[in-house]
């Protein structure tokens, strides 16, 4: 009776691979394939991104907000006149 019961086992673990392994695969597999779908889906491709160069700053933008991108980029250049050297210089552009 004792060989029985491993050669059962056996069996059971065999029957228990043979079912999950090519689902455990599948899953896997079905991973890779979306994790590169939801990083190109992270930005709309036909948007072209232009940037705003200022004596501090740089500002990225696409085409549709160029008005709001200039607006901003005064504001910014304003605030660090005002603000002075209260903040410190930062080590490069910003």
């Amino acid at each position: 009776m004792t060989t029985t019961r491993p050669r059962a086992r056996a069996a059971l673990i065999c029957a228990f691979g043979a079912v999950f392994l090519p689902f455990i695969l599948f899953m896997l597999f079905v991973g890779l394939l979306a994790a590169p779908a939801d990083a190109a889906n992270r930005y709309d491709p036909r948007l072209k991104f232009r940037t705003i160069s200022t004596p501090r700053f740089e500002i990225y933008f696409h085409q549709r907000e160029e008005a709001l991108a200039r607006r901003l980029a005064r504001i910014v250049e304003e605030v660090a006149d005002a603000l002075g050297g209260g903040l410190g210089m930062p080590s490069g552009r910003v």
